[in-house]
């Protein structure tokens, strides 16, 4: 993943563009892929898993503020974070 470029996509992203999105859900694929396949949640399947994880980039997109820190860290944390927490609710 190219840094720089990623800020560039997330900013125009921000703007609506839609490719912007589109490219940064493909910078994401690989991780976002690995991860599924490493996550096991009581009632999903591998595909739903990837599904929320792109749900979550997009909510991490139009809440990032881009002043503050680096979107890959940003975005990374929150997918954990979130498949984490469906984990947990899903224990119970």
């Amino acid at each position: 993943m190219n840094f720089e470029e990623i800020e560039v996509l997330v900013a125009d992203a921000k703007n609506h563009n839609r490719m912007s999105k589109e490219k940064l859900a493909e910078e994401f694929k690989p991780f976002i892929i690995n991860f599924s396949n490493k996550t096991f949640i009581n009632g999903y399947d591998r595909q739903d898993i990837q599904n929320e994880c792109y749900k979550i980039l997009f909510k991490c997109i139009h809440m990032y503020n881009l002043d503050k820190h680096r979107f890959v860290a940003y975005a990374t944390n929150g997918i954990k974070n979130s498949i984490n927490d469906l984990i947990r609710k899903s224990k119970n």
